[in-house]
């Protein structure tokens, strides 16, 4: 498993429980044929890397900071 590019670097998320159980939902038919998926954290979103198809959503734990007035 690759986390962070840097040795050192600390890569952390909040993932709520629907996005766990989103994953959860999605993994064996996402999985590669050695068991794994791959998942990117991009602006508090996180997304599923399927092989061969366009990432999916599967959900952000809170607003980014810029958006935080459209509560």
């Amino acid at each position: 498993m690759l986390a962070t590019k840097k040795w050192g670097e600390i890569a952390q998320a909040e993932l709520t429980k629907d996005m766990v159980e989103r994953l959860l939902e999605r993994f064996d038919s996402l999985a590669t044929s050695d068991g794994t998926i791959k998942v990117q954290f991009r602006d508090n979103v996180l997304w599923m890397l399927p092989p061969g198809s366009s990432p999916e959503l599967v959900g952000i734990a809170s607003l980014p900071t810029a958006l935080k007035y459209l509560k």
